[in-house]
């Protein structure tokens, strides 16, 4: 608290409470221009400033940030504000890729579902209408293309607002063929991204153990590597894990083996 004296018409003296407030130097006294000092002191009040005062009122008066301490203090709080919004942009990124992960294997359910009431797997959407585009067992064109969600009852879009891309072995788009064998000419094959084969996707006799392709074009909205159409006969796609800026599709595969056991189970095969 600031000790001082108060001069007032009665020369009482009267204790101040230390209380921030603008004084104007006037005649060898301060006034008070702004209410402060104490309840129910009145502004325009004078009063003497000892030399201690004086000193207190100029060390308060020096007492502010120079441009150089600003400057480095905005600098460390952007560094603070950076550093929690990269965590925060990464889990972001974690939410949306799980989310798509989980919307691929209900994709995978409802194909499971499509082929055991008609018997075959459906062809992809060409015209952008969610409908399957058939016949496609003949036609190259119509092999891959957008997911038919409309005829299997599922969400259009990935986590980041990208339609789902299809593809499925013409021989499997027709019906189940009694030999369970795919389409050799154009098997579908998996690979790693580092890797130039997968053996995992392919049958001893030279056939794909996939029947049918779904995946996301990930955050980036285009198909990485080995995932762009490029040709009809182009049937070889790339499954990794996320890599920031190098690959963030999201690939998943409806196998054979899965397929022939959900008819088996729903008595659905032999026919």
């Amino acid at each position: 608290m600031l000790s001082m004296v108060a001069k007032y018409p009665n020369n009482a003296l009267r204790n101040f409470h230390d209380r921030p407030t603008q004084v104007a130097k006037t005649r060898g006294y301060h006034e008070v221009l702004t209410a402060g000092f104490g309840i129910g002191y009145p502004v325009g009040l004078k009063y003497k400033v000892t030399p201690r005062v004086k000193e207190e009122i100029s060390v308060m008066k020096n007492n502010g940030f120079s441009l150089v301490e600003m400057a480095v203090a905005l600098v460390i709080i952007g560094l603070l504000i950076g550093g929690l919004l990269t965590p925060i942009s990464a889990r972001i990124d974690q939410k949306n890729l799980k989310r798509t992960d989980e919307t691929l294997e209900e994709i995978k359910e409802a194909l499971l579902g499509f082929a055991v009431i008609h018997k075959r797997l459906p062809c992809a959407d060409r015209d952008g209408d969610g409908v399957e585009n058939a016949p496609c067992d003949t036609d190259e064109t119509k092999i891959e293309g957008d997911l038919p969600w409309r005829d299997l009852g599922v969400g259009r879009y990935d986590a980041w607002g990208q339609i789902f891309r299809y593809r499925v072995d013409m021989k499997y788009s027709s019906g189940i063929p009694s030999s369970l064998k795919t389409d050799v000419k154009k098997k579908l094959t998996v690979r790693n991204l580092q890797s130039t084969q997968d053996w995992t996707t392919v049958e001893e006799d030279g056939t794909s153990r996939v029947v049918a392709i779904i995946f996301s074009k990930g955050k980036n909205g285009n198909a990485e590597n080995g995932n762009q159409l490029t040709a009809a006969n182009d049937a070889t796609y790339v499954q990794d894990v996320y890599v920031e800026d190098t690959f963030d599709d999201r690939l998943t595969w409806l196998s054979k083996s899965t397929l022939m056991n959900r008819l088996i189970v729903a008595k659905q095969w032999p026919p």
